[in-house]
């Protein structure tokens, strides 16, 4: 894994240059984003993918309906969707390798285009592997939903690591009651439902046969329709998906409680009716290493056909490659709804730390601070960054309002933004008045006088307004 701070480029579908901040690991699962252990363990990819493996052994970034990060993998035993609300997503969707090397960014290539392809290439469709697939979660997403809203659902809440526990268990049960070896036991079936008082039950599919003895024999679906409720089918998986997907969901920080029903899934049968033999999980949470909030959705079963690989462009284009504006102001719309909803409990902030959250929270929360927060007044607050010339934001809609400056270089930068021509005036031209006028005495706020060459002068304030007071300057 790539070291805190590290940056990988690389090209769009639409030639575009792309790059990510990558987090540092070091060995530690805590410091990756959110579902990061739950996504490759749903992609099932080797230990190292290169570009041109399939896509459905990477993880892929992109952007939901409402701007939010969606990150989605698969494979042919299910497919897992992370969405953070807190962060924006791709426009263009990410595709990322596993593994320790990237495939590098060449260069000498011609305009717009890129070693994965660029606008030239999604225009000819040249089929040279030079261009990237991604994967299309919609119908895996719809099942998945319509399973927890369906009426008469059964859903109950449980620990992603008990329920590997009880398939470990399972497993167990095979290797020391049926003869079977580690694999064949992890490669057979089990059967997890809801019994009818509401409770996760999990229970192996194949028993010693006691009429043969050294044959096994599978048992009836367990009848789930006893209790004090109507129960749920039952669902046969290999043990070894489910205790995969249930270990990692254990391992990720913050999500120790999951939502969990039984039903149809994306496989159909001969007839078009899709088979009732999927588990679904759904969880809501705050993640404790960023605190975002977090919607996992998953399932599995024993033949997925919810993600569909598709080549990669971006959401905001139309078919010929160009921008599709429309689409552009209505993401950017939802995005800015969304910035603003989240922001909105740190408004008008009383501490350095609200003003650094209202400020995240506005221009999308991954982003750093420009520099250390400080409060003005008048609900207003800046960033010092050390250069003397600082933005100054309203308390109320975080706007720019103006300018904080707090040096002589930081003057001069004012003062060449006011002048024509843009010339940057030298520290010696530059002279600070303060403190109390000769005449009246009275108070009169920091002066910057900039005495040009030409032998024209301007004064302004510490918030950038012009200064016109000559007679305390006599």
């Amino acid at each position: 894994m790539l070291g805190s701070g590290q940056t990988l480029e690389w090209g769009g579908p639409n030639g575009e240059q792309l790059s990510y901040i990558c987090n540092q690991y070091g060995n530690n699962p805590a410091t990756l984003n959110p579902g990061n252990a739950i996504l490759h363990m749903a992609a099932r990819g080797k230990v190292f993918s290169k570009v041109d493996d399939p896509a459905i052994m990477r993880v892929h970034m992109m952007s939901d309906d409402d701007g939010n990060l969606m990150s989605v993998a698969g494979s042919e035993r299910g497919a897992f969707i992370v969405t953070d609300h807190n962060t924006d997503g791709f426009d263009v969707p990410h595709s990322l390798s596993r593994g320790n090397a990237y495939q590098p960014q060449p260069q000498n290539l011609a305009e717009g285009e890129t070693a994965w392809g660029g606008r030239a290439a999604a225009l000819t469709g040249r089929s040279d592997g030079k261009t990237y697939n991604t994967l299309n979660a919609r119908r895996a997403a719809a099942a998945n939903e319509a399973a927890f809203e369906a009426d008469g659902a059964q859903v109950c809440t449980i620990d992603p690591g008990d329920l590997a526990d009880r398939v470990a268990d399972v497993r167990r049960f095979y290797e020391d009651k049926c003869g079977m070896s580690r694999r064949e036991a992890e490669n057979t079936g089990v059967y997890v439902y809801i019994n009818g008082n509401g409770e996760m039950c999990v229970r192996p599919s194949m028993v010693p046969d006691e009429k043969n003895p050294g044959q096994m024999r599978l048992i009836k679906t367990p009848n789930t329709k006893s209790g004090t409720k109507a129960g749920g089918h039952a669902v046969k998986i290999p043990a070894k998906d489910i205790t995969r997907m249930a270990r990692a969901m254990q391992a990720e920080p913050g999500m120790d409680n999951v939502e969990f029903t039984v039903s149809h899934g994306t496989q159909t049968s001969d007839n078009g009716k899709p088979i009732g033999n999927a588990l679904h999980f759904r969880s809501n949470y705050v993640s404790p290493t960023n605190h975002h909030e977090i919607t996992m959705r998953g399932t599995i079963e024993n033949s997925s056909h919810g993600v569909d690989e598709v080549q990669a462009r971006s959401k905001v284009a139309n078919p010929d490659g160009t921008m599709n504006f429309e689409k552009r102001r209505e993401l950017d719309s939802k995005r800015a709804a969304r910035r603003r909803r989240d922001a909105e409990p740190y408004r008008h902030p009383t501490t350095t730390t609200d003003a650094e959250r209202f400020w995240r929270k506005l221009h999308g929360s991954t982003r750093n601070t420009p520099g250390r927060a400080e409060l003005l007044e008048g609900d207003r607050f800046t960033f010092r960054t050390g250069s003397g010339y600082d933005t100054v934001f309203s308390g109320d809609t975080g706007r720019a309002v103006g300018v904080s400056i707090s040096s002589k270089q930081g003057a001069a930068f004012h003062a060449m933004t006011i002048r024509h021509g843009g010339i940057m005036p030298t520290e010696d031209q530059i002279s600070v008045r303060k403190g109390k006028a000769r005449k009246t005495k009275r108070d009169i706020p920091d002066v910057y006088t900039v005495h040009w060459a030409d032998g024209k002068v301007d004064r302004f304030t510490a918030d950038g307004e012009p200064y016109t007071d000559d007679r305390q300057f006599d």
